[in-house]
């Protein structure tokens, strides 16, 4: 079992507190980001203003072993889009992302999954159809992770990775780690993310376990053309390898 250490949505917390804190420990991490909003000024009804990495920042990621993925062009619930709608707003991701260096072969499902599995495999098949470069062998690769998206559901952060470690030990998976923004009390702060203190907690107890922390990409191997799509769950992951 691995630990995959997950960003949502390129904030900039990620590149200021996130990198180097991880940094320290030697960790690598897996961000998905909102291509269409890259560098700008995140604001959305119920939420606050956050702020995005721009692109050097997100380079900066690159080049020090992360993975940089996709999040959708503009974070829309794809169980709610069109099929024409879903699709451009993957390829004008992926483009996006292989245009300025990136291998877009990972894509995380923003709101996860909340039951309209048939639309999404649909517009996943759809998506490889019209990019033609995916790699594929006739069968699907297949294997889940389990996925924890707010550590207030499990108490403190370490209980919070415990729990999912040993769900995931216990099903054979990898476990994902998800983290958000990570802001200050002082700050303006949604209510899943996590204090600098706390993230410094959930590193140094995932250090002092010994687990090994790997990217998608150490999991599944770096086999040109491999598409990796994330769908995301509450309580699970599904990573369908093509």
């Amino acid at each position: 079992m691995a630990i995959i250490l997950w960003f949502d949505d390129g904030l900039i917390d990620t590149y200021t507190r996130a990198f180097p804190t991880m940094q320290k420990y030697g960790f690598r991490g897996v961000c998905s980001v909102i291509t269409g909003r890259v560098g700008n000024v995140w604001a959305d009804v119920g939420w606050r203003n956050k702020q995005l990495m721009n692109l050097e920042q997100l380079t900066e990621l690159h080049d020090a072993g992360w993975d940089i993925n996709s999040h959708g062009k503009s974070h829309f619930n794809f169980d709610a889009l069109d099929g024409a709608t879903a699709q451009m707003e993957l390829i004008d991701s992926r483009d996006w992302l292989v245009t300025h260096g990136f291998e877009s072969w990972c894509f995380a499902w923003p709101f996860g999954i909340s039951g309209n599995y048939d639309g999404l495999a649909l517009n996943v098949y759809e998506y490889i159809r019209k990019t033609g470069e995916t790699y594929w062998d006739g069968k699907e690769k297949v294997f889940t992770t389990t996925i924890a998206p707010n550590h207030e559901w499990h108490g403190s952060v370490t209980t919070w990775v415990d729990d999912v470690c040993s769900r995931s030990k216990e099903l054979g998976q990898h476990a994902v780690i998800l983290n958000h923004g990570i802001r200050r009390l002082d700050e303006e702060r949604d209510p899943w993310e996590l204090t600098p203190e706390e993230f410094e907690s959930e590193l140094l107890h995932i250090a002092n376990s010994g687990a090994k922390v790997k990217t998608v990409r150490d999991i599944v191997g770096q086999k040109s053309g491999t598409q990796v799509f994330v769908l995301g769950a509450v309580a699970a992951a599904l990573l369908l390898v093509l």
